[in-house]
């Protein structure tokens, strides 16, 4: 119990830290966070492949063992660079045309801390849902499929085609979330980009309400998409309107807001689909909660773009 909980605890570091750390030290920070929901999107991707293998191969406690050393040997690589002078940190660069006193802080602190729990239960729903829709959606499909392996020899489960479609969410969510921070977050101004993303999740919630397998698939890859687009902004916006010094206190505070949102959306895939039997009323629901979150990221101000940043006084070291 304990050392689960010792996972927990150190595991929340990167949140608090590790995001703030790459907001301040990033030329490009809608790069970066693109790059980082890349790789946060491939670990979401593999979180129920490796261990699988890892399991079969030798036994659970490897599917502890072998990431662990993985995060000390990184630990360690991360430790010598510091030590080399090539990572290093500075205070968050001031923004050219953007206020940041504490009228603006509290505006965005309030203004985001119902967006991103509201966004909370939608990743949530679609996360831990969207397995549900396919195996009902998809089943004729599925079966096709499994025939067809059958009448070579190969056996296969409706599990690992249900676990393949939602692993496909991931997998292309974390691409796009590369190349949105790319070419969008950074070009164009963040509260548009964040607004439109909100509005067009609306039609994401509808095609897992109300359409067939594959629209539902579509549906659930651009809910996973638009909140790729989401997440960076709601990062950026937190290191540009908070004090450097309490950077780990808001990112802290936006990972118990999205995450501590998540467990409603599991009690309502349980009391919806015994209610009715499916949940398509889950999702016609949530569509309501998008335009809700749309209203709301209204009121953010217009701070400009990601790239706009730039240092007013001579800083650190940064790792780049």
């Amino acid at each position: 119990m304990l050392a689960l909980c010792g996972l927990g605890v150190f595991g929340a570091i990167y949140h608090s830290a590790g995001i703030g750390w790459i907001i301040r030290t990033a030329k490009e920070q809608g790069h970066a966070m693109g790059v980082n929901g890349l790789w946060g999107s491939a670990g979401l991707a593999l979180y129920g492949i490796v261990p699988g293998v890892l399991i079969t191969l030798a036994s659970w406690r490897a599917a502890f063992i072998v990431p662990g050393v993985v995060c000390v040997a990184v630990g360690a690589l991360l430790a010598w660079q510091i030590r080399q002078g090539k990572v290093g940190d500075r205070a968050m660069p001031a923004t050219a045309g953007v206020q940041t006193g504490r009228r603006e802080f509290w505006r965005v602190f309030s203004v985001l801390s119902v967006t991103m729990a509201l966004e909370g239960i939608v990743w949530a729903a679609v996360m831990f849902g969207a397995a549900l829709v396919f195996e009902t959606r998809l089943a004729d499909d599925i079966a096709s499929l499994r025939a067809l392996l059958a009448s070579w020899g190969v056996a296969t489960q409706v599990v690992l085609w249900v676990g393949l479609a939602t692993s496909m969410i991931y997998v292309v969510s974390g691409i796009a979330q590369y190349v949105m921070g790319r070419t969008i977050i950074d070009r164009y101004p963040l509260k548009s980009t964040y607004v439109v993303a909100s509005a067009l999740q609306v039609l994401a919630m509808l095609a897992l309400a109300m359409g067939n397998g594959y629209v539902a698939l579509l549906g659930a890859i651009a809910s996973a998409v638009l909140s790729s687009a989401s997440g960076p902004i709601e990062n950026i916006l937190i290191a540009r309107y908070t004090p450097s010094r309490y950077h780990g206190l808001g990112f802290g505070a936006k990972f118990v807001v999205a995450l501590g949102a998540s467990p409603i959306a599991i009690m309502l895939i349980a009391w919806v689909r015994e209610a009715t039997g499916s949940l398509e009323l889950l999702f016609l629901s949530l569509a309501g909660v998008a335009v809700a979150i749309t209203l709301v990221a209204l009121l953010l101000p217009s701070g400009g773009r990601a790239r706009t940043a730039v240092v007013v006084a001579p800083q650190p070291a940064p790792a780049e």
